[in-house]
């Protein structure tokens, strides 16, 4: 047996690279191929670095972790808002061609650019701003979605996320305040207020008040067209008011609504409804009368007025995670006789959010103690045979799944006190999801 000492070059190559064939291949040669053992230890070295190098160059790209994260306000329908894009690279090889596209709702006005970044270390954060202006229903949901792509060697990577929320009214406050009684023959008069809750302007405001059939308008303090005030522009945080005083006619109806609806330029519209009661006799006749009348005090639940008109948001009935909004009603009579320190109270139940909003025909506005959760509302003095007095705020609730099938506690019994002959109290029950809108059919009970 002797050993080959002139193999050619190629059976060399093969003899490193493929070690097992190299065997076969020189099977023909005579005695101990010595020269492969030293060949076969040397494939084992080359194709272990190669398979780390191909382990590296592969592996390395899908190793590389970008995060996303929105920095996010609550929306206000209108108004301009602010949101950040932070941009982490948590591995620790660099990206290269970074960039964003966020997918901006259809109507939403953006002033912002996406973000476009050449190259981004490893462990580095990159921070973008967006400034636009949401332009959506008062209680409408959003997403916005946004995709993050970057390139690694050859490879290109994405990853999306998605911001999702509700709009939290707009940026217009409207309230519709009125006298709650009039008198056949007699006048009342309407307030309609239109604030403009955002620091940024807002133009092209029309508030259109629609008339009940019969009563006649005496005097605005506005000039309107057709019953629609047009107001070019209010500045932030500027707040506008319209006094209309109606005559009621001599053959009235018992009662009247009205409704306010604001229409906001690329924003939507908000609607308030108000009710005008109609006495038979004047409240001078009421007050010659000998029938006694009692003092009484009522509250009541709404989501929607008996127009249609809105003072709630969110689902209705109320969902486990989401908000809904209610405007609870307090309304107290004074009866024949005249009453002083007249007071309303109630306390907010737990888990129940006090959202504000007060509105009063009388007296100081309603007012909410955090600490204790009561609501205070000072009506002042009421004349024997006045007229009915109204107070309203709004409240919300967000049920949890505990909730389901269940009605929620939204306000504790209201208690009026008042001194008229003697100390007295009144009190309302209190009221809850099944209440509202008059107790309406499947409206009450919390749905998953």
């Amino acid at each position: 047996m002797t050993d080959h000492p002139h193999r050619p070059i190629h059976h060399r190559l093969m003899a490193i690279f493929l070690a097992p064939v190299a065997h076969w291949h020189h099977g023909r040669y005579q005695g101990r191929p010595w020269h492969l053992t030293i060949d076969t230890f040397l494939n084992l070295i080359i194709w272990t670095l190669i398979s780390a190098i191909t382990i590296y160059l592969v592996a390395q790209p899908f190793s590389a972790t970008v995060k996303i994260n929105w920095v996010t306000t609550p929306l206000v329908s209108g108004a301009n808002s602010e949101w950040a894009l932070k941009v982490e690279n948590s591995g620790h090889r660099s990206l290269k061609n970074l960039g964003t596209d966020v997918r901006w709702p259809a109507n939403w006005q953006t002033f912002s650019d996406d973000l476009t970044i050449a190259n981004i270390n490893g462990g580095e954060t990159r921070t973008s701003q967006y400034s636009f202006r949401p332009v959506d229903r008062p209680d409408g949901r959003y997403a916005v979605p946004v995709t993050v792509s970057w390139q690694v060697w050859w490879q290109h990577f994405s990853t999306t996320t998605v911001a999702r929320g509700k709009i939290n009214g707009t940026v217009i406050d409207l309230r519709l305040t009125s006298n709650p009684t009039a008198t056949s023959g007699g006048q009342f008069t309407t307030r309609v207020n239109v604030k403009n809750t955002a620091a940024t302007d807002v133009t092209n405001v029309q508030i259109k008040l629609s008339p009940p059939t019969g009563p006649s308008v005496v005097s605005s303090n506005q000039a309107v067209t057709d019953y629609t005030w047009s107001i070019e522009n209010i500045a932030g945080h500027q707040e506008k008011t319209w006094d209309v005083t109606w005559r009621v006619p001599t053959a009235p109806r018992r009662s009247y609504r009205l409704v306010a609806t604001a229409l906001i330029s690329k924003v939507g519209q908000v609607s308030r409804s108000v009710d005008v009661l109609v006495s038979a006799v004047s409240g001078e006749q009421l007050a010659k009368t000998t029938v006694l009348t009692q003092p009484a005090v009522s509250a009541e639940l709404r989501y929607r007025g008996a127009s249609g008109a809105q003072f709630g948001f969110g689902p209705l009935p109320p969902r486990v995670g989401e908000e809904t909004g209610y405007r609870i009603f307090w309304y107290v009579r004074p009866g024949s006789q005249a009453l002083t320190n007249n007071t309303v109270t109630a306390v907010l139940p737990a888990g129940v959010i006090w959202l504000g909003h007060p509105s009063v025909t009388s007296g100081s506005s309603i007012t909410y103690n955090a600490k204790t959760r009561r609501i205070t509302w000072l009506v002042g003095e009421l004349s024997a045979g006045g007229n009915m007095v109204v107070g309203s705020f709004d409240v919300a609730v967000i049920p949890g799944k505990a909730m389901i099938g269940k009605s929620i506690n939204i306000c504790g019994a209201a208690t009026w006190s008042y001194t008229g002959q003697g100390t007295s109290r009144l009190m309302t029950g209190g009221l809850k999801s099944t209440d509202v809108d008059g107790r309406a059919a499947g409206k009450g009970l919390v749905k998953s």
